[in-house]
């Protein structure tokens, strides 16, 4: 990082020095190439212009030829001493001619005819003075005249003059242009106008007959005016801290393209070139800077921090050469420099959804190929943008620095039943911007209302009070007292037939019902082998049960429907007796009619471990008005809780769930990103309570694979992921923010942008007769 002092004197009853420290950006995408430095005798550079292999330097004391075929070397070969300053030059055939100023005393400004024809020993061939003025500013040619800006003695006006120079060695003017309380401006000639930046206007003048000056049409700008470039048919005008684009193509009504910001100043350009899609400022002892004319909105192109003053400038199609006047302790010097421009990214390409998929949501996700930049630029922001069939913008995403590679657009943005197209653009670090992508389509399909329910812990087969039967502790199912156990049995099943027939009596009716396991509170009823499986049966039963259903059900298993009977040895993590590892459940539940096995569960793990993390025939997908509905089964118990803890009176939400492997996640990555989903499993993913002894895991969640499952439904435009086991009612939603741990959750409230987690209570316990309609 480069700083300098700037020393600011203030002359009040004393001198009082401030020194400034003006830190600007490191020196980017431009290299010194070579310098030269004059003698003290050949003066402060001011001013430079370069011709083929010269490059004429204007000085308090003369013009400096200097030859740079090499670049990084200068060679000094010729020296011409002037009267008074050099302010500007302009160059035709073999002749220099000079707007000089501030000449000693009684002396006026003056145009300077000097010849080249031999660069090692130039002459002033001739000159004109200007008696009446004080300065000659800038000096510009047309065929045989050239136009001098000058300022009068009252220092409140200025002329054009019109010299004629057809014999070189006896200038005279022919006329003038008079401008009242202008101080000073900037003169430029394209074609048959002059342009000059006089005060807040940009005045064209006609030059055609040269004798006969006149104005043909102006700009009005809302700041003073001070340098001029043209380029193509366009003026590049210079302002505090900006500069504007002015299309002159109509010379007679000069139309303002754009006005932009110069970054990284804080005072005027100094001057300006242009050259191609890039301008070059001076900006004194800031150094230069180059901006994107093409780009007007990208940020600075490149950046040199000069050892003096930046004061002129110029450009060829390889170097950028500098005018560095004396400044402080700094010496002037001529420097070339070398800019190598920011490349844009690579232009994206569409990758999902296919281009023609048919039958979407309105609730898509776009995704584009990843970012890619010549220059190894950052990927800073992508612009996103979808258009009806009659090619209007529907949706624009604007400067959009978070849905980098992919977008989930919002609710509202499109209709149903249309047909659309999209495209995205990336933008690097350097603000610039890549071509869009080849537009791709896809129809949304047309509108169709759809409900379902959420139906969650039944647990047939449970025997405490909150289920409304409580038998003694150490209960043999198979004891004398089985008619009460089945007393109890039966109000859970007459409950959830309750619940049944509430969710099919529903106007309107919902079109499917999933439930999120711990369907039955033992897998077996009875040690016995005649009672095996009783109260899986029961439930099946149930759904079955056409006077109470008559809906379509998608079922995932839960930890209880591994549990074998009440007095089975506990396993080590777990609450329930023994773990069958879904044995029982294998032999009654398949995968509902209508759904797929994700990709990779055809051939279910029927070993311990596989079933524990759920591994098996129980995580299916199946589509519905274009969501995806994604069955997951969660695991079997692995308590984060020590044991000592879990009765010691500790506020626990039930053991944490084996969780998810990395089959399921490379599973789910199989699928369409574009397609809103909607998952669904036993253990939640977000609690809102911290684990007490992992404080990183929420409470009674699942545990395996838990983080990559929070991306990837952050990612891949999940809605809503639900959930039971802990028997609360709530949704929850990611944290905004990093504190804390995200992954806990918190409240949803209004507003906040999915993924969302709901947890719904027991179906059966209490008299709540709870279902969730979606």
């Amino acid at each position: 990082m480069f700083k300098k002092m700037i020393s600011v004197f203030v002359v009040m009853w004393l001198i009082t020095f401030i020194f400034v420290s003006l830190s600007w950006a490191e020196n980017f995408n431009v290299e010194l190439v070579g310098s030269w430095q004059p003698s003290d005798s050949q003066g402060n550079i001011d001013i430079i212009k370069v011709f083929g292999d010269y490059a004429y330097l204007g000085t308090d004391q003369g013009l400096c030829i200097l030859k740079v075929t090499d670049p990084a070397h200068p060679v000094a070969v010729g020296f011409c001493p002037t009267i008074g300053y050099v302010n500007d030059i302009a160059l035709q055939g073999e002749y220099v001619y000079v707007a000089s100023s501030k000449p000693p005393q009684g002396v006026p400004g003056s145009l300077r005819v000097i010849n080249i024809s031999d660069p090692q020993n130039p002459y002033e061939a001739g000159h004109f003075d200007f008696i009446d003025c004080m300065e000659a500013f800038n000096v510009c040619i047309k065929d045989h005249y050239a136009y001098v800006l000058t300022q009068n003695l009252d220092l409140v006006n200025v002329k054009i003059y019109t010299v004629d120079i057809v014999l070189p060695a006896d200038p005279h003017a022919i006329g003038f242009y008079s401008l009242t309380d202008i101080d000073r401006g900037d003169i430029w000639i394209e074609d048959h106008y002059l342009y000059i930046t006089a005060g807040y206007s940009l005045l064209v003048l006609d030059i055609s007959n040269p004798e006969n000056i006149h104005e043909i049409g102006s700009y009005i700008a809302d700041e003073y005016l001070f340098k001029i470039y043209m380029q193509d048919h366009y003026a590049y005008v210079t302002q505090d801290f900006s500069y504007l684009i002015i299309d002159i193509a109509t010379p007679f009504e000069p139309k303002l393209v754009t006005k932009n910001i110069v970054p990284f100043t804080s005072s005027t350009p100094l001057n300006i070139c242009v050259l191609g899609d890039y301008a070059y400022f001076t900006h004194g002892d800031l150094g230069i800077s180059i901006l994107n004319v093409a780009n007007p909105s990208s940020q600075v192109a490149g950046h040199y921090d000069t050892p003096a003053l930046a004061r002129d400038i110029c450009a060829d199609s390889e170097y950028i050469y500098i005018a560095d006047s004396r400044f402080l302790n700094a010496k002037s010097s001529l420097l070339v420099l070398k800019f190598t421009p920011n490349l844009p990214a690579e232009k994206p390409v569409n990758l999902s959804p296919p281009n023609g998929t048919q039958d979407t949501t309105t609730l898509i996700t776009l995704r584009t190929s990843g970012f890619s930049d010549p220059d190894n630029s950052a990927h800073k922001a992508s612009q996103w943008r979808v258009f009806n069939s009659s090619n209007v913008v529907v949706f624009d995403s604007g400067t959009d620095a978070k849905n980098l590679v992919k977008i989930t657009l919002p609710q509202g943005a499109l209709n149903y039943d249309a047909t659309y197209a999209w495209q995205v653009r990336y933008q690097d670090d350097h603000n610039m911007w890549s071509e869009w992508s080849e537009k791709t389509s896809f129809a949304t399909m047309p509108y169709t209302q759809f409900s379902f329910v959420q139906v969650s812990d039944v647990h047939i087969g449970a025997r405490e009070l909150q289920w409304g039967c409580q038998l003694p502790p150490g209960f043999f199912w198979d004891s004398p007292l089985e008619s009460l156990l089945n007393l109890c049995e039966n109000i859970i099943y007459a409950r959830f037939l309750e619940v049944l027939k509430a969710i099919n009596d529903l106007d309107p009716k919902p079109n499917f019902i999933v439930i999120t396991g711990d369907n039955v509170d033992w897998a077996d009823r009875s040690i016995l082998p005649s009672q095996s499986g009783a109260h899986l049966k029961s439930f099946q039963e149930a759904l079955k049960n056409e006077n109470f259903n008559r809906l379509p059900f998608y079922v995932v298993p839960g930890n209880h429907d591994r549990y074998e009977y009440e007095l089975a040895p506990i396993g080590e993590g777990t609450y329930g007796g023994g773990n069958d590892h879904l044995a029982q459940y294998y032999t009654l539940m398949n995968k509902p009619e209508g759904a797929e096995f994700l990709a990779g569960f055809e051939q279910y793990d029927q070993s311990s471990d596989g079933a524990d993390y759920g591994l098996d025939r129980y995580n299916y997908y199946f589509n519905h008005n274009g969501y995806l509905f994604i069955g997951l089964d969660s695991g079997s118990d692995t308590d984060l809780e020590p044991k000592d803890k879990r009765t010691s009176g500790s506020n626990d939400w039930g053991p944490e769930g084996a969780g998810l492997h990395a089959k399921h996640i490379a599973a789910l990555n199989q699928l369409p990103e574009y397609v809103p989903k909607i998952p669904f499993c036993h253990h939640p993913v977000l609690t809102g309570h911290a684990e007490e002894d992992d404080q990183h895991y929420p409470d009674g969640c699942f545990i395996g694979e838990h983080d990559n499952f929070v991306k990837y439904c952050r990612d891949n435009n999940v809605k809503i992921v639900l959930s039971g086991h802990t028997h609360e009612n709530q949704i929850l939603a990611l944290k905004p923010n990093e504190t804390g741990n995200p992954y806990v959750g918190e409240k949803l409230i209004s507003g906040t942008a999915y993924p969302w987690f709901a947890q719904t209570p027991s179906a059966t316990r209490g008299n709540s007769g709870a279902y969730r309609i979606i």
